[in-house]
């Protein structure tokens, strides 16, 4: 009975993890973020991130003009880590993001900054 249920739940883990063919495709502005398949296009050009950094991105673009606190960004990219306020990892990420998505880090459009705060995707650069 035991081997039953152990094998029922591996199939089901594995058919939750499987891809579907109506997945939800988020885009912001002329952004398209595939989350499935942690794919990026802007302008119809894919866009390589690392893992790291596709995650921040899709945080940002689950709220679309809503500033998102660095520490919140932290905690969502690194589950169960202590979050450490001198801790630069996600600002890095952010600037790598957007070199990448080619966003002019002196006056960005896609990307902004809210000082003291975090960081917001805009829907409209």
């Amino acid at each position: 009975f035991r081997r039953v249920l152990f094998r029922s739940s591996i199939h089901l883990r594995r058919s939750s993890n499987a891809k579907t063919p109506d997945e939800k495709v988020l885009q912001v502005g002329e952004l398209k973020i595939c989350p499935n398949h942690r794919h990026v296009e802007l302008q119809g050009q894919t866009i390589d991130l690392k893992p790291a950094e596709f995650d921040v991105l899709l945080i940002l673009a689950k709220s679309p003009g809503t500033t998102i606190h660095r520490a919140e960004l932290f905690r969502q990219v690194n589950p169960g880590e202590a979050c450490d306020f001198r801790d630069r990892s996600i600002d890095l990420r952010i600037s790598r993001l957007r070199r990448k998505l080619k966003d002019d880090p002196q006056k960005p459009q896609l990307i902004l900054s809210v000082r003291g705060n975090g960081y917001m995707l805009m829907d409209q650069p």
